[in-house]
């Protein structure tokens, strides 16, 4: 038990002294000084918002725009566009108007 103590004890203090000189804050290398000084020095605060803002602008392209490969899925295999259009208009079925296809909440448009 004793060899352990004379083992262990060291080895923690190396750990907490590396630890403690580790984080010590180090000097901000000179370009990026001069860099962030010319440009207000606010990018470092900004950085968060700026990222929250792209990552929202990316993301509603994606949602509106990017199909994922669905429109195969729903026009060639299921020929949805048809089924909406109805006979009337070209398509088959009696077709869903814009006033039902508004109206309609998840799960109740039902053809008949």
């Amino acid at each position: 038990m004793r060899w352990m103590n004379a083992t262990v004890m060291p080895a923690v203090l190396v750990a907490l002294a590396v630890g403690a000189t580790g984080c010590r804050r180090s000097p901000v290398p000179t370009a990026l000084a001069e860099e962030s000084a010319g440009s207000g020095g606010n990018d470092h605060e900004n950085a968060p918002r700026d990222n929250a803002e792209r990552m929202i602008r990316d993301g509603r392209r994606i949602f509106r725009f990017d199909t994922f490969g669905d429109e195969a899925f729903w026009g060639d295999t299921l020929q949805l566009h048809e089924a909406i259009e109805g006979a009337a208009n070209g398509g088959v079925g009696p077709g869903v108007s814009p006033t039902r296809a508004s109206t309609a909440r998840k799960g109740t448009l039902t053809v008949r």
